[in-house]
């Protein structure tokens, strides 16, 4: 189904940025939103395609020409008006299962982004609020940090802009 123009907006922006960083410090690679990522469940496997997913190093020799073998360290899901429900249930579930890092939701409907970073003593999802500064901060990707209003302007930034307020070195 064609997605809204705020999201494929953001999910570029979004793209646009953590490639941009990944690609500068060499630290993988950024898929989606066409593209599949196999998740392995205690009872199934399962085909996601996200809006975004970013592939560490480590994990680059799961990446296929057509499908990542298991999970990424970073998903972005954009919240489509019939998505809501697969993904803060069954996509957060099976990320959660099969060892997703990092988890985020942005919802334009809501005018609201979730970040989810796994706990690495329990595995299950724990959500990250907003720094005091009004930002959510990866714990996935050093220095990649969003503020709401990057996602929900009336005239979202240019990616660059996101960049050079991130790291100067970047551009």
């Amino acid at each position: 189904m064609p997605v809204e123009g705020d999201h494929d907006e953001i999910q570029r922006l979004i793209a646009t940025v953590i490639e941009s960083i990944c690609r500068r410090r060499k630290l993988g690679k950024v898929r989606g939103p066409e593209f599949t990522t196999r998740l392995t469940l205690k009872d199934k496997v399962v085909r996601r395609d996200p809006d975004v997913m970013f592939i560490g190093n480590d994990k680059l020799a799961n990446l296929k020409s057509t499908v990542l073998e298991g999970p990424a360290d970073l998903v972005v899901e954009v919240v489509s008006p019939d998505s809501e429900t697969r993904d803060f249930q069954s996509k957060f579930n099976e990320y959660q299962e099969a060892g997703v890092l990092e988890y985020w939701i942005v919802s334009p409907a809501y005018r609201r982004a979730y970040l989810f970073v796994r706990n690495a003593a329990s595995q299950k999802f724990e959500q990250r609020e907003v720094t005091a500064e009004g930002f959510l901060e990866s714990a996935v990707i050093p220095g990649l940090s969003f503020s709401l209003e990057d996602f929900f302007a009336e005239e979202r930034p240019l990616a660059i802009d996101i960049l050079k307020r991130i790291d100067p070195r970047l551009i």
